[in-house]
């Protein structure tokens, strides 16, 4: 049981090969699973044509929202 993710993905407005991920959980269990494998996702997006991604992470509830941040950029 996950509880309930959601996932916003949009091209980055300043660099449009980059995507932008924001990953909302709601189960702190969840989270770590994401923060986990963020890598495979960002390498899933470059395999999908994007340059990189920019991946954030934060929790339902927690007031921010923000819990942290992955950045990963393709290898020039």
């Amino acid at each position: 049981e996950l509880g309930h993710v959601r996932l916003r993905l949009e091209p980055d407005s300043a660099n449009p090969d980059r995507m932008l991920v924001m990953i909302t959980v709601e189960r702190p269990e969840t989270l770590d699973l994401f923060r986990r494998h963020a890598g495979d996702l960002a390498e899933a997006l470059r395999q999908a044509g994007y340059a990189g991604a920019d991946i954030g992470f934060g929790r339902q509830g927690s007031g921010s929202g923000s819990e942290g941040r992955a950045s990963d950029t393709a290898p020039a």
